[in-house]
């Protein structure tokens, strides 16, 4: 629809350009014309006016684009710092918990070298949209590069950002893929005081390479000490 739009639009730009040309052809002939010359400016100020909202358009359209993953649809790495920042400004101001979930596939690089990187893409594509299902409304999921995703979750607590990571965790392990399992390992930490950008990712960045060692597991970064959570501790 909106390209639909966009071809209209041009082709209106094309037919007042054209009708301009016309008219100043015209000028030559009936210079005394006054009509004649109001109908030019008019047609200059209609011109400039599309033109102007066109290319507007067009630029915010390619701004959205160099700000999402082109693969999954989600945010890229450039949003995903952006929106961190802006949660922990409203964390900040409003007085409330926020915590960061830091995501990676376990094995990815075996499924690229057995399956091809065709597999490997609709593998993270089918990924995404699996997490997209079993997150809250409000919870920002990012693609970062790679096999590696960020949640941004807000207006929650520890054993709700666990069960958010769990359920995610769960969910990736019970779904069938094309001839391969897929698992993920989860890092989580939360804001602190003093806390940053960086800091709030490093802290979370840490528990996911704990989480790594072992695989298809999540591990917490609870006042700066990393710990396992074990399944069976965890319920809906």
């Amino acid at each position: 629809m909106k390209r639909v739009f966009h071809n209209h639009a041009r082709l209106v730009l094309l037919t007042i350009a054209g009708m301009i040309s016309i008219l100043l052809f015209a000028s030559h002939s009936f210079a005394q014309c006054e009509l004649t010359h109001k109908i030019i400016d008019l047609s200059l100020i209609i011109i400039l006016i599309m033109g102007a909202w066109y290319i507007g358009n067009d630029l915010t359209s390619l701004y959205e684009l160099s700000r999402s993953d082109s693969l999954t649809g989600l945010d890229n790495r450039s949003r995903f710092q952006d929106r961190l920042s802006e949660a922990i400004l409203r964390s900040r101001r409003n007085q409330t918990e926020l915590f960061l979930l830091v995501i990676d596939v376990d094995h990815f690089k075996d499924i690229n070298d057995t399956c091809g990187h065709s597999a490997g893409d609709k593998t993270l594509k089918r990924l995404a949209k699996i997490m997209q299902r079993n997150l809250r409304n409000d919870d920002l999921l990012a693609r970062i590069g790679g096999e590696e995703f960020t949640v941004i979750l807000t207006e929650c607590d520890f054993d709700e950002s666990i069960r958010v990571a769990e359920r995610l965790r769960e969910q990736v392990e019970k779904t069938a893929f094309n001839g391969y399992d897929v698992t993920i390992s989860v890092g989580i930490a939360n804001l602190q005081e003093g806390d940053d950008h960086d800091r709030l990712f490093n802290r979370a960045d840490e528990a996911l390479y704990h989480a790594k060692e072992k695989r298809n597991s999540v591990y917490v970064s609870r006042d700066y000490q990393i710990e396992q959570v074990f399944n069976n501790l965890v319920s809906n």
